[in-house]
């Protein structure tokens, strides 16, 4: 179970195994992501899909710094998580040299096209991906 808004109406949406694992986030080319996402329930079913294919994602911490420490120590290779968190991440990357070697940065959004200059910046190693879902 997991909270998800309708405008600013919340409600739970049910989710099983076999629904998070047949979920489409995007083809795997990495094999230590850490997962990011500004709702700990996104970061947990993201982290789960994951799971479901044999990886094991390092989840991201509320402290930006110390999730860039265990990042940088897991030797992550790719970062998967929604524009707003991972621009949280752009000032911290300069602390933390490891982590601009990042060789994918897959972004996941509800819709538009957020700007991803930003993250370019931070990670100039990373080829950009963006996944818009339908869902939440």
């Amino acid at each position: 179970m997991k909270v998800v808004y309708e405008g600013d109406v919340p409600r739970l949406l049910a989710r099983t195994r076999k629904d998070i694992e047949e979920a489409d986030c995007g083809r795997i080319m990495y094999q230590r992501p850490l997962v990011f996402f500004g709702s700990a329930q996104e970061s947990v079913e993201k982290g789960l899909w994951l799971y479901t294919k044999n990886i094991l994602p390092l989840i991201a911490e509320e402290h930006v710094d110390i999730t860039c420490m265990a990042a940088a120590r897991y030797g992550i290779d790719a970062i998967l998580g929604d524009i707003a968190s991972l621009k949280k991440m752009e000032e911290a990357v300069s602390r933390y040299p490891d982590l601009a070697k990042v060789a994918h940065i897959i972004v996941v959004g509800k819709h538009g096209e957020p700007d991803l200059k930003c993250l370019k910046q931070a990670f100039p190693a990373a080829t950009l991906h963006l996944i818009l879902l339908c869902e939440s």
